[in-house]
């Protein structure tokens, strides 16, 4: 029986960082798809539009941004409202990077970077609204703690974080959808992992006053989602 009173710290299959394309591919297409239907763009997007506010240009970087599905949703939903974003794209693993370049379509320009944001060897861009999805619960408290220090040191007008609920009907609602529907036996594992190793409201308050954070927005979304949303000074 697993143990939903506090966060897992078990690694996942996903954070080797020596996984070969074969192995990554497939994964971070079912991401996307999961993504699409399961409310995680939408937490994202509502997020933007909340600290961007009446702007018709702003500057966006995806922290972890696997294949860069949340960056080419975010050109799609604001290109057409007329809001033109220059967006960035990080994340650790060039596997990764590689394989959001190969897909991404012609008409999205997105800058992106090999990067990891807990030890930083370049420097980075700032830009309005830092951004993370599906990413803080790879690790610890702490380290989160970290993360959102510097993404708050690289944001003009804030950062968001969307990210999953720990919560018994998600943990065996995603071990059946993967069980049915996934062909990869690496998202049958991280999938429900993924859950245990995610965030309570509590857990959300524990970090962000171990951050010195009190200006905040946390906000639940479908299908068990957070919304964190951490404007700079004035903003928001």
């Amino acid at each position: 029986m697993p143990n939903f009173n506090r966060r897992s710290y078990k690694l996942e299959i996903m954070d080797n960082p020596n996984l070969s394309r074969k192995d990554l591919d497939p994964v971070l297409k079912e991401l996307a798809f999961i993504n699409k239907v399961l409310g995680g763009y939408k937490t994202t997007l509502d997020g933007v539009e909340k600290l961007i506010g009446p702007r018709k240009v702003f500057s966006f970087a995806d922290w972890g941004c696997g294949g860069g599905d949340t960056l080419i949703k975010v050109h799609s939903h604001f290109s057409k409202r007329g809001v033109k974003a220059e967006l960035f794209g990080y994340d650790y693993s060039k596997s990764v990077i590689a394989f959001a370049e190969e897909i991404k379509p012609k008409n999205v320009h997105v800058n992106y970077s090999v990067a990891d944001i807990l030890d930083l060897q370049k420097s980075v861009e700032m830009v309005d609204v830092a951004h993370n999805s599906l990413f803080c619960h790879h690790f610890k408290d702490e380290e989160v703690v970290v993360i959102i220090k510097k993404m708050m040191a690289q944001s003009n007008v804030g950062i968001i974080i969307n990210d999953l609920q720990r919560h018994p009907i998600a943990y065996y609602s995603i071990k059946l959808l993967t069980a049915i529907f996934s062909k990869s036996a690496m998202v049958k594992n991280d999938g429900p992992l993924s859950v245990l190793r995610a965030f309570t409201r509590k857990d959300w308050e524990r970090i962000l006053d171990s951050a010195g954070i009190k200006n905040y927005s946390l906000k639940w979304y479908w299908a068990f989602r957070w919304q964190l949303i951490i404007p700079k000074d004035g903003n928001h």
